[in-house]
């Protein structure tokens, strides 16, 4: 029987430093991993300004927000739906290179933005929104070697004695459109007492892609677009 619920949850809200103009919302076709095309719903910039960076699988595209700690980088992979053997290289410190290590190309001058920042080409994202549910959440975390807490012998005497956890739920969503991003997450744990390179000019998402909503370059949400 459960004697608590442990409740951890992230909301996050953000608007683009410039706003996709929906007068270039267009439809257009997606080919999703088992090469079947869908009609999606793409938000597209003409002279694009944010940051880019690549290397031999991927192209990135980090979109800025207003709060520039914020952004949100789309990885599309440089060969067509080549998804999983690419996120298969997708190391931490190929992560971190691609967030790191940015090219500028500097085709035009913009008075609002820093000279560090300008970069213009064409870009076409679609807009989706995602939402997924990790139920249950045990099996995932021990996985990843997280046992111990839901040991019996666990020691939470942190929050309480006699206290383990029994398994968990983790649920997100993310939206994204012309104006921004909404994402949110939450996980909830029930705890049991015891018994005693060269940036293209054009950047068309419509083929599957990571993204990554960062803080300061750090992940907040992680998730892939196939279909």
């Amino acid at each position: 029987m459960s004697i608590s619920v442990l409740i951890n949850a992230i909301y996050f809200k953000g608007y683009w430093l410039n706003k996709f103009p929906k007068r270039h919302t267009y439809d257009s076709e997606f080919t999703s991993y088992s090469g079947e095309k869908t009609m999606k719903t793409f938000m597209s910039e003409y002279g694009f300004c944010g940051d880019s960076s690549s290397d031999d699988i991927f192209h990135v595209i980090h979109l800025n927000y207003v709060d520039e700690r914020f952004e949100l980088s789309i990885f599309l992979p440089k060969e067509r739906n080549t998804l999983k053997e690419a996120l298969n290289k997708l190391d931490s410190l190929r992560f971190m290179n691609l967030m790191q290590k940015r090219t500028v190309k500097m085709l035009h001058v913009s008075l609002l933005l820093k000279p560090s920042l300008i970069l213009s080409f064409q870009i076409s994202v679609p807009k989706f929104r995602i939402d997924t549910s990790v139920d249950p959440l045990k099996s995932n975390l021990q996985n990843l070697e997280i046992t111990e807490i839901f040991s019996e012998s666990a020691d939470l005497s942190g929050i309480t004695n006699n206290l383990w956890v029994s398994d968990g739920v983790h649920k997100a969503m993310i939206e994204t459109d012309e104006d921004g991003t909404v994402a949110a997450a939450v996980t909830l744990e029930y705890f049991n007492e015891m018994d005693g390179e060269v940036d293209p000019t054009y950047f068309t998402a419509d083929h599957p892609f990571l993204f990554a909503l960062t803080f300061e370059n750090h992940p907040l949400f992680l998730g892939v677009l196939n279909q």
